[in-house]
């Protein structure tokens, strides 16, 4: 039986992971503690984080958003996001078809900002789940999309409380899961190597949030 936990590999490109690593560590003076809520931080989590969105290439949120479109799309179809009366209609769609027609009718994705995670020794995020009710955004959110940037560490596992799972960072990876109280999750202590990852979410069309989002740049072009 299916979990609603699907990792999706070698989507994104190691030279695009790597370029990412670097940029950040080449702007490491942008970083801060890692925050939850509206940028409080937390003792639940111990992270250094970045927003690269107004730093990263034109090239390199191409790849990203490829990689984003490519999970999203294999998520809908693996688990059967579609209305069953428009099954062969759907299916028939191109894969950009499938989400720039039915997808993006129903869901947008978060361009708050591009949010990339380190984690040293010793740094974790404990039980946590990733919608929220401090603001719109984070309220709206469903899927999560959380892509390895690196791989090679001890530790570092993220692990799903209840469905008793535990991914290895794998570089290049996309991890999707439900952002509910139904897949209550950690990044687990890093005790060797350092962890990169980059999160991303794809939330709800909600009346609300289509308002808060009208002024929004659509500058991942997705």
């Amino acid at each position: 039986m299916k979990n609603g936990i699907e990792i999706y590999k070698k989507l994104v490109p190691v030279k695009t992971c790597d370029a990412l690593i670097r940029l950040m560590e080449e702007n490491m003076s942008k970083s801060y503690p890692g925050t939850v809520s509206v940028n409080k931080t937390s003792s639940i989590k111990k992270t250094i984080d970045i927003d690269l969105k107004n730093i990263a290439s034109e090239d390199l949120i191409a790849d990203i958003v490829k990689a984003l479109k490519k999970a999203a799309i294999n998520y809908f179809k693996e688990y059967k996001i579609y209305p069953s009366e428009h099954k062969d209609e759907l299916l028939a769609f191109s894969s950009a078809k499938f989400h720039d027609v039915f997808i993006k009718s129903l869901f947008s994705w978060d361009q708050s900002s591009l949010h990339i995670k380190k984690y040293n020794v010793g740094d974790y995020f404990n039980w946590h789940i990733d919608r929220g009710n401090s603001s719109w955004l984070n309220y709206s959110r469903e899927l999560v999309f959380q892509i390895y940037l690196n791989e090679g560490c001890k530790g570092g596992e993220t692990q799903f409380k209840f469905q008793d799972v535990s991914i290895k960072p794998s570089v290049g990876a996309v991890l999707v899961f439900p952002a509910g109280f139904t897949h209550k999750h950690r990044g687990a202590k890093v005790t060797q190597g350092t962890k990169y990852i980059y999160n991303c979410c794809l939330m709800q069309n909600n009346p609300a949030l289509k308002n808060k989002l009208s002024n929004q740049k659509n500058w991942m072009k997705i």
